[in-house]
């Protein structure tokens, strides 16, 4: 499942770096033989991936709150 990659980073030689996750938001392409690098960016892809983060990073919030507010009470 190419889509759900982390990271990939292997431009230094000559690879690709690429970003994002679950979906692949930035891209950045290079060959060795080329001098020129290109680089792609997906805001629709980047922007599921930051609704993601938002709503993970909300739900943990307040289920520590909750599990903080249970402890007090006993």
């Amino acid at each position: 499942m190419e889509f759900l990659r982390v990271s990939k980073i292997d431009l230094p030689f000559g690879g690709d770096n690429l970003f994002g996750f679950p979906l692949t938001f930035y891209e950045m392409f290079s060959n060795e033989f080329r001098v020129q690098q290109t680089s792609a960016f997906n805001f629709p892809n980047f922007l599921i991936d930051l609704a993601i983060v938002i709503v993970l990073g909300i739900g943990t919030e307040r289920a520590a709150t909750a599990i903080l507010r249970k402890l007090r009470k006993k």
